[in-house]
């Protein structure tokens, strides 16, 4: 029997993640770096993601094209540009920038997008996720390697039941940052970086604390060295 269940499943199933042009990935950088690694080498993973959960990712993408379509009609905006590329050559570093905003005074900000329930936002405690600072900070640090203009770099999370806004400017910091864990990553290269320790990753109750309790390669990594 046709269902819009059945129908939304399928094109879910059909899910084909955008390739990354060089190893290492914005949207990655903030968060494990032994999971980037994996990520970027290719490593099966032990854990896939829920189905589901890629429905999650639909929403968010979604989130971010409704977000752009009201920028854009905003008076004090005086052109946007959504999805923008850009590289590290020299780090094999990638990604893509949500917007890209030049305001009426002239001011450009380079804004990266997150969507959140209501649960999250109070979870967050007001403070933006580091892992968030870093992803955003790198993208700034691509653009003026480039010799772009960026005046501010922030991060904007979204309630996803009203659209409200939480708005964070990344300070200048953050994109040193960035740069320390990309050459961090470059070090390694090919090589598997260690993994987070045992007494730090554990939960004390047999498990493991996040980001090792959601990773894609949990088995893959908790089992070795």
């Amino acid at each position: 029997m046709e269902s819009v269940k059945s129908s939304i499943e399928e094109v879910l199933a059909k899910r084909e993640p955008r390739p990354s042009k060089r190893k290492w990935r914005g949207s990655l950088l903030g968060g494990c770096i032994r999971a980037h690694w994996y990520d970027a080498n290719g490593v099966p993973e032990t854990e896939p993601f829920d189905d589901k959960l890629y429905g999650v990712f639909k929403v968010g993408n979604m989130f971010g094209e409704e977000i752009v379509k009201m920028l854009s009609e905003s008076e004090a905006i005086s052109s946007l540009e959504a999805e923008v590329p850009v590289e590290i050559d020299d780090m094999d570093f990638a990604g893509n920038i949500d917007a890209l905003v030049t305001w009426k005074s002239g001011k450009v900000s380079l804004l990266e997008f997150k969507s959140e329930s209501a649960n999250a936002r109070k979870y967050r405690g007001g403070e933006p996720k580091k892992e968030h600072l870093v992803q955003a900070a790198s993208y700034g640090v691509a653009l003026r390697r480039a010799g772009k203009k960026v005046d501010d770099v922030r991060v904007v999370y979204f309630d996803k039941d009203s659209f409200t806004p939480d708005e964070y400017l990344v300070p200048d910091e953050w994109g040193e940052r960035a740069l320390r864990i990309l050459r961090v990553m470059n070090y390694y290269g090919d090589r598997k970086p260690p993994r987070i320790p045992e007494e730090v990753a554990s939960n004390g109750k047999g498990g493991w604390k996040y980001p090792c309790s959601y990773c894609r390669w949990k088995t893959e990594c908790r089992g070795s060295r």
